[in-house]
């Protein structure tokens, strides 16, 4: 089911907070729709022609990963099948326990990992607290366990419950009653940008954005906050999405990422280079109107789509606002 808003306002050059304009609504709209939209075995391609490709990436990616915090709450995984899930990482492998409140502690999966009691397996970690305990936790209690991001050479010395360092007020208003604990301490790769490094720094960090709460009152947020991406936020924590150069080296950058649901290509150097890499996610070209391999990019999606007439459905998206047009399809993978 379709949003009926997202209910983001961003700061204007008066510093006062305005409701976001039609196109960047659409934007965000449009990535709900596309990450929304996914068939096994079958990728959904959008490719959008813009005046200009500022904030555009950033904003689909929001709508993206909003919609995949809903679906991930809306298919709950069975008790056992996360214990499983936690069992077949080695040990040593760092965890977070929700310990309520936003607040988790810090651990590893400890040796033997699973350990029998009564005729039950429990899963063993080891945590830092009170001098480094070991529990040996049951099927049901491992669904506050997470696997964490962070890769510690060894636990803290001076153990304590931390908070993730993100604007839990924000995360929370903008995500509209999705599982906020899930969505913060588990990695899930959602999306991946690949564009102009620079730029998706600034719009994702450097830019205040708000919600509205029922009372009138702000709660101000970046774009980052909601996105998670993996190279501006530390590997420390948990992320929902990551950025790669246009430019990079593929040799030296595939073997270390994980394509998620997603691909976004923040223009047609992107496309051109990473293409051939990245079909095992659905596809948003963002081409802008001034780049000089547009011409070259187009090409090659126009004979896609005419090879591959699959309807996409996206009657959720509503016109498109002037300026810009897309074209969508379905293709086999």
């Amino acid at each position: 089911m379709m949003r009926q808003s997202f209910n983001l306002f961003y700061e204007n050059d008066s510093e006062s907070f305005i409701p976001l304009p039609y196109w960047a609504d659409f934007f965000v709209t449009l990535g709900y729709v596309i990450a929304g939209a996914g068939v096994a075995e079958r990728r959904s391609v959008m490719a959008l022609a813009v005046p200009t490709r500022a904030y555009v990436a950033a904003l689909v990616g929001i709508g993206i990963v909003i919609r995949r915090a809903e679906a991930q709450d809306d298919a709950p995984v069975s008790a056992l099948d996360h214990f499983n899930w936690l069992c077949s990482h080695d040990v040593g492998t760092p965890v977070l326990i929700e310990r309520g409140d936003n607040k988790y502690e810090p651990g590893v999966i400890w040796e033997p990992k699973v350990w029998v009691q009564g005729g039950e397996p429990r899963l063993v970690v080891k945590t830092a607290t009170g001098g480094n305990l070991i529990y040996k936790l049951p099927v049901q209690l491992c669904l506050k366990v997470e696997i964490s991001s962070r890769k510690p050479s060894r636990l803290p010395t001076n153990p304590r419950l931390k908070s993730i360092e993100r604007n839990i007020g924000f995360v929370e208003k903008v995500m509209q009653g999705c599982n906020i604990g899930k969505m913060i301490c588990r990695t899930q790769p959602d999306v991946v940008i690949i564009g102009r490094l620079w730029a998706l720094l600034n719009e994702t960090n450097q830019t205040d954005f708000a919600v509205r709460d029922h009372t009138g009152n702000f709660e101000i947020g970046v774009l980052n906050d909601i996105l998670a991406v993996k190279k501006f936020s530390g590997h420390k924590h948990s992320y929902r999405s990551d950025v790669l150069p246009a430019h990079g080296k593929l040799s030296h950058i595939l073997p270390h990422i994980l394509f998620p649901t997603v691909t976004v290509f923040d223009g047609a150097t992107g496309f051109l280079k990473w293409r051939d890499s990245t079909r095992q996610s659905d596809w948003i070209v963002i081409l802008d109107r001034t780049d000089n391999y547009i011409d070259e990019a187009a090409k090659i999606i126009s004979t896609a789509y005419l090879g591959y007439r699959d309807h996409l459905d996206v009657s959720d998206l509503g016109p498109a606002p002037k300026g810009i047009e897309f074209v969508c399809y379905r293709e086999s993978q």
